[in-house]
């Protein structure tokens, strides 16, 4: 179980930063996954090359690999600490560190299953349209990417002064403060549409669903795939 400070990095307070919740999110999240495989008719076990894109510490990870013995996991995140502390723990994938922004250490068309858990609900449009262009550069054609975004049911987050263009443009990055000396100040809160995903990931992948609140009744989830 990794301590308590790599815990938190990956998901604050929840149930008060327990180990059990740790747990317990984790599977919750491997099975969000599998349904939403699902819907585009397949399952784990049929990906050989897999990619948890912000691994973090490894909560999904853990969760997710039984599930699949025979798939090659790889995770990668920006937090140094986090990505020793999983390499000297979990022996079942490889772990790089990343920088803010692409390249990532690998080659194009490495992976036929990315999925991206929180992440993109940090990043401004910049980084997004970036990271996006990344994944679509290490997916192999046909390879299904998941990603999760703070959707509609949450606009109600976004200040006062912001929600108005939110609505209208259905994009808002918030400056919260609040993982301020926890993470770089690039990583802040960040909010989707469903019309603009629409509008703006055709442009990367194919959009095969849009799943409101799909993430554990929270988090969207937005099912892609490399054309």
């Amino acid at each position: 179980m990794p301590p308590e400070a790599l815990r938190f990095r990956v998901q604050g307070a929840v149930a008060g930063d327990s180990a059990e919740a740790f747990r317990t999110v984790g599977q919750r999240i491997a099975e969000d996954i599998v349904r939403t495989l699902a819907l585009a008719g397949k399952q784990i076990g049929d990906f050989k090359n897999i990619l948890d894109f912000g691994a973090g510490c490894g909560r999904t990870l853990r969760a997710l690999a039984p599930l699949a013995p025979r798939a090659h996991f790889f995770g990668t995140d920006i937090d140094q600490e986090a990505m020793d502390w999983c390499r000297a723990n979990l022996d079942f994938a490889t772990f790089t560190c990343n920088g803010a922004l692409p390249p990532l250490p690998f080659a194009n068309g490495q992976f036929d299953l990315i999925y991206v858990i929180s992440v993109l609900t940090h990043v401004d449009e910049s980084y997004q349209f970036q990271w996006l262009a990344e994944l679509r550069r290490v997916a192999r054609p046909g390879a299904l990417v998941i990603v999760t975004l703070h959707g509609e049911s949450l606009f109600h987050l976004v200040p006062p002064e912001q929600r108005r263009s939110a609505e209208l443009n259905g994009f808002a990055f918030v400056d919260t403060g609040a993982w301020r000396g926890v993470f770089p100040d690039w990583y802040q809160s960040t909010y989707h549409s469903p019309a603009y995903v629409r509008r703006w990931y055709p442009r990367f992948f194919r959009v095969l669903a849009h799943v409101p609140q799909g993430l554990g009744g929270h988090q969207d989830i937005v099912l892609l795939q490399k054309e």
